[in-house]
């Protein structure tokens, strides 16, 4: 059993990832839209959810690899799962949703990473390094979680750059559909 996709569902994560980032950038125009994103960094229950969906990935990822430890380990993944869930929102319950969200943008890369490798378009390279970007950013949200909360308080302590940001967000998205559409 593998979990990597083929060439042609390059097409298919690009649109995907085009939408979410056009979401992204949407969801910052609102009024509200500062208090929601400064307070999801405290948020608990969903930091909870996302916290088991990321690991939940993780144990599928390792129940697959065939790394020669990890296949021993394969009868008690699924309780190393509950119990690392577990452990994590009990002992990294501060700023967990930036970690979250950290351990997921180390985790999406994996998936664009396979599907762009052997594709024939030179335009592959633009989905490899958005997906090294998230790699990187997800390593130092992972590490300091502040970073992401203190990036969202930047965005918004000026009145236009969440704007000029969003603004961004959809430009990444609209060029990613558009590559899915006509290139990939």
């Amino acid at each position: 059993m593998t979990l990597k996709p083929d060439i042609e569902a390059l097409s298919t994560l690009s649109i995907i990832v085009g939408i979410i980032c056009i979401a992204i950038g949407a969801s910052a125009f609102p009024r509200k839209a500062e208090q929601y994103w400064v307070g999801m960094c405290r948020s608990k229950i969903p930091a909870y959810i996302l916290t088991a969906v990321v690991l939940f990935w993780a144990t599928i990822w390792l129940y697959v690899m065939p790394l020669g430890f990890v296949v021993a380990l394969r009868p008690i993944l699924p309780i190393l799962f509950v119990a690392a869930t577990v452990l994590t929102c009990i002992f990294c319950g501060e700023l967990l949703m930036c970690r979250a969200i950290g351990g997921l943008l180390v985790l999406v890369p994996t998936p664009l990473l396979s599907a762009a490798a052997w594709h024939p378009s030179s335009w592959r390279y633009v989905m490899i390094v958005f997906a090294y970007i998230l790699v990187v950013e997800g390593m130092f949200v992972v590490g300091m979680p502040w970073t992401l909360r203190n990036q969202i308080s930047w965005m918004f302590r000026k009145k236009g750059r969440a704007k000029i940001i969003a603004a961004c967000f959809i430009a990444v998205g609209l060029i990613f559909s558009a590559l899915s559409l006509s290139v990939y």
